[in-house]
């Protein structure tokens, strides 16, 4: 009998595919190509994942390695989706904010790696975890460059800035929870699965279809000032423990 966390992940790979099937079908992809290169990349490891699974099972050398080791993709893949989302106006001063934002959180994630490079963590996690600072560092700045610039999302745009926000502070608040050992209870566990499927269902329902850049809200402003605040907050956490 299946578990849940089966459960959510074949739910998981069925809402991926949806996405880039509606994607396919509006002619999202030519609009959007890193954000759907960065879900069919999602949905191929989450294929691979569950093959493993299935084949050796979830306490296997080739379980431990497919899982640690494919996490590595996601940071590039987001930060690409990101710094395009930057760049929607094709002025070169928001290319160049890609460079500077690229630059500022290289510098401020530093002492996070540092910090856990010193730890008894695992390599994975020393890794990941300068990553992770790197991305959420990088996802503030967009954040805080949309909600304080004249730079015009639409309903798409703001699908993908609003959803990528809340999965790099879901990663960051897991990863810092898993490392730091504060927590692995299965009830933790489980809310973190769903959060993830509740995020796929953001992403469908703003890019179902095509709805070209216009004004942010002053709501969606207030709400990415928001956001770029959680993430400072989690970054908190990375940095003082």
């Amino acid at each position: 009998m299946l578990n849940h966390s089966a459960i959510t992940g074949f739910l998981g790979i069925f809402l991926e595919t949806v996405i880039l099937w509606r994607g396919y079908k509006r002619q999202l992809l030519r609009h959007y190509p890193p954000f759907y290169a960065y879900i069919a990349a999602v949905l191929l490891i989450a294929l691979i994942r569950h093959s493993v699974l299935l084949g050796w099972g979830n306490r296997s050398q080739p379980y431990f390695y497919a899982y640690h080791w494919l996490n590595f993709f996601f940071p590039p893949l987001q930060l690409w989706v990101l710094s395009d989302l930057v760049k929607v106006g094709s002025t070169k001063k928001n290319r160049l904010a890609v460079v500077r934002l690229a630059t500022i959180s290289g510098l401020l994630a530093i002492p996070v790696g540092i910090g856990v490079w010193a730890s008894d963590a695992l390599i994975f996690e020393k890794l990941q975890a300068f990553l992770l600072a790197f991305q959420a560092l990088f996802c503030v700045g967009v954040c805080k460059r949309v909600a304080q610039s004249d730079i015009r999302l639409g309903r798409n745009l703001q699908g993908i800035l609003f959803g990528l926000s809340i999965l790099m502070a879901l990663q960051s608040f897991n990863f810092v929870y898993r490392v730091c050992e504060l927590t692995q209870t299965e009830k933790f566990n489980f809310a973190t699965q769903y959060i993830y499927l509740m995020i796929l269902i953001f992403f469908l329902w703003h890019l179902w279809d095509f709805q070209p850049s216009g004004t942010v809200p002053a709501v969606a402003r207030e709400l990415l000032k928001r956001a770029g605040f959680q993430l400072e907050r989690i970054l908190k956490e990375l940095l003082l423990r």
